[in-house]
């Protein structure tokens, strides 16, 4: 109830209270330390305390789960509740598969699957910076879970995007958005790590050349504040109550290997098996995912599937299942009494690997990286001893670490991240020259296999499940990215007369009628009331909102682009009205923004310089009055209309008639993108009463028909090889 002459607070204007006060707190951080560079500074050392807390409890909890379970963190011991029960290590696995697929089902439907630093990354790139904090929780969760009952994955991913996904909500609480939350969300991700592993500086590493891809001194500094005040934080708590969490154990290096030449060919060789092991891991992983997602079972079922052919591989090879970290120190202890068995472990430790994450496991690559390379390391390790090119006890830790570091490298393209993680781990500077031989000719050898990381695979996959290539820009942008706020409003009872002088005075062609409220009645398009204007004394009796269009062309923040642009091809309007959940008028969106947002994002330039260039078509309204049909008088209202578009000299964009052997398939088929680097930006197609229609952004599941002539942007020799493939 409201007191009378009182008036109602309505939903929007209790939103804009929130925003407001937020946009205020923002502020005040920022005056108070110096600018937005100290205010993030600030907030990231604030959730970077938060963070490292959070990644505590979550391997404290783990790590109970793995000592009810199995009798310790490594479930090889078989002991606690498995104890002598062959049977729970197959069942656990999957048990613990199952409570993540249903922590996936009730609390983030929208992505059971996939890697974790591959989402943050797309939250980056096209979310603006926002992380689901449910889905974060859930996925951490559901990570534990997996791993504590033997999924074969590491915590550190979903840890990671807890940490990116606290900072992302953290941020949007103090009212930071754009750029600033972006390089909160990294933040996240270098917190995330350095509480795991106590290593800041390989942490703003995995921040920069992982996540954001990029390096700036705005960039630097909060990432490396939340960095160091996690790892600070992780110190504290081992202080308090000591190594009760699961920790990476590597074993130790001889200071004398490093001078040795027979242990840096070996070093060398190591790479380059490392390489190859690190590329096919990464197809492995996303060749398992795509089995999973084509079976004919529920899709939050997968990871209990996955968990029970994991357990049957843990059946005859136990220490392939958990996490691992203690592994690389093992494997280097435990090389020597046979390589064959090392090697076959490695292998079957890779398998379950791709089985567990591919399921949707919501598990880490790193902690699997590291078992397999440390295989490969410790094999060659103790196979030079064995062989005399090295002195016992010289050879097998150096190159366990270069094949750890070596395979992570590899599967990630991120070889200065896992040298430098190495080296923090060890503390042991002589290790550099060797395991950079290892890491330089893993990467080598990774990106002549395959130019897409375990991350960048992940990314195309999940793009193509939401909506095939570009599309799914559109889909995933919301229309609050480019709303403009300076919609021209009028009330019901203005004069058409004046709305045409509003135009004449440089105004817009599109009024939008509200009422006393605010909300949104109807729009005025001067192009569709232009043929009114030819006959005289109408414009002083007519009012706005007897012309207005009703109901009203609008979409709201939270609609995609792509909704938007349906609405767009279902008329010919070059502008839409923004409205809130009440239907008041918020701003506008136009074609032009639209079009200029996903031809930029088609042709993937950041500062391509794409222009669309306008000009007047006086065709576009017929007048009624001498001036005779098409063109009429210089007086005629004009309508802005696409003439041409300007793009840079090694771009192009250019029409291509379907060739006979696109006819039936789909553009998903096709994927034209993947395949030549060229987007389709729109389709025409025959209209069944004759003429053609022009579709934006096409259907990437529509069938493509004879006659059909599709629109390519991409680089220009790209454009042109395919028109020459196709004939």
């Amino acid at each position: 109830m409201t007191n009378e002459g009182q008036q109602p607070v309505s939903a929007t204007t209790t939103g804009r209270y929130a925003v407001g006060r937020r946009a205020a707190v923002r502020r005040g951080f920022d005056r108070a330390f110096g600018g937005e560079l100290g205010g993030t500074v600030v907030v990231a050392v604030l959730w970077g305390a938060v963070v490292a807390a959070a990644v505590w409890a979550a391997l404290t909890g783990l790590d109970g789960l793995s000592g009810a379970l199995w009798g310790g963190a490594d479930p090889a011991a078989t002991g606690g509740l498995a104890r002598g029960a062959w049977w729970l290590v197959i069942l656990l696995p999957a048990a613990g598969g199952l409570v993540c697929g249903l922590l996936g089902r009730l609390l983030a439907p929208l992505d059971t699957q996939g890697l974790d630093a591959a989402d943050l990354v797309d939250s980056i790139g096209r979310r603006g910076g926002r992380v689901d904090l449910y889905r974060s929780l859930a996925r951490a969760i559901g990570s534990m879970v997996v791993i504590g009952a033997g999924g074969s994955a590491g915590p550190e991913g979903p840890l990671v995007h807890l940490g990116g996904g606290t900072f992302s909500a953290g941020g949007r609480l103090f009212g930071f958005d754009g750029q600033r939350l972006k390089v909160l969300v990294a933040c996240g991700a270098a917190a995330g790590t350095a509480a795991l592993f106590g290593t800041p500086v390989a942490a703003v590493l995995v921040a920069v050349e992982v996540i954001l891809g990029a390096i700036h001194m705005r960039t630097m500094l909060p990432v490396a504040a939340a960095a160091v005040t996690a790892s600070g934080v992780r110190a504290s708590l081992l202080a308090t109550f000591g190594p009760a969490v699961p920790l990476l154990a590597l074993p130790e290096a001889a200071g004398g290997a490093a001078a040795k030449g027979p242990v840096l060919a070996a070093c060398l060789v190591v790479g380059l098996g490392a390489g190859v092991a690190g590329a096919a891991l990464a197809r492995a992983t996303n060749l398992s995912a795509e089995v999973f997602a084509a079976l004919p079972i529920p899709r939050w079922t997968a990871p209990a599937v996955g968990g029970l052919l994991v357990g049957c591989i843990g059946l005859a090879w136990p220490e392939a299942l958990g996490h691992g970290y203690q592994a690389p120190a093992a494997l280097a202890s435990a090389a020597a009494a046979g390589l064959g068995a090392v090697l076959v472990l490695g292998l079957w430790k890779f398998v379950a690997a791709a089985i567990t994450i591919g399921s949707g496991g919501a598990g880490g690559v790193l902690a699997p990286c590291l078992f397999i390379g440390a295989t490969l390391g410790a094999a060659a390790g103790a196979g030079l001893e064995q062989a005399g090119l090295a002195d016992p006890g010289t050879a097998v830790g150096m190159l366990t670490l270069a094949g750890a570091a070596a395979v992570f490298a590899a599967t990630a393209h991120a070889g200065l991240t896992a040298l430098v993680l190495i080296l923090e781990l060890t503390m042991q500077p002589f290790v550099i020259g060797p395991v950079f031989l290892s890491v330089a000719s893993a990467v080598v050898v990774a990106s002549l296999l395959s130019k897409e990381s375990i991350h960048t695979l992940a990314l195309r996959r999940h793009g193509d499940r939401r909506t095939f290539g570009e599309a799914s820009v559109l889909q995933e942008t919301p229309v609050a990215a480019l709303v403009r706020a300076d919609a021209e409003r009028v009330g019901r009872g203005e004069p058409l007369s004046r709305l045409v002088r509003r135009v004449v005075e440089g105004g817009a062609m599109y009024q939008h009628v509200v009422d006393d409220n605010g909300k949104l009645l109807g729009t005025v398009s001067l192009q569709e009331v232009g043929p009114l204007l030819r006959e005289d004394g109408v414009e002083g009796l007519l009012l706005a909102y007897d012309v207005m269009r009703a109901p009203p062309l609008a979409v709201t923040r939270s609609d995609s682009l792509a909704t938007a642009l349906e609405k767009f091809a279902r008329s010919d309007w070059d502008e839409l009205a923004v409205v809130d959940g009440a239907g008041v008028l918020e701003g506008r969106l136009t074609r032009k923004d639209v079009l200029t947002f996903y031809a930029h994002e088609v042709l993937d330039e950041k500062n391509i310089g794409m222009k669309f260039v306008r000009r007047a078509d006086r065709s576009s309204i017929a007048p009624t009055g001498n001036g005779g049909a098409g063109t009429g008088g210089t007086d005629a209202p004009s309508e802005l209309v696409t003439d041409f578009v300007e793009v840079p000299p090694d771009q192009a964009i250019e029409a291509m008639a379907v060739p006979p052997g696109f006819v039936g398939h789909t553009l998903q088929d096709l994927n034209l993108r993947a395949r030549f680097g060229v987007g389709v930006i729109s389709m025409r197609r025959r209209a069944p009463g004759g003429g053609r229609i022009s579709l934006v952004a096409p259907d990437p599941t529509m069938p493509l028909r004879e006659g059909d002539v599709l629109v390519l942007a991409g680089p220009k020799e790209q454009v042109e090889k395919l028109k020459k493939l196709v004939g």
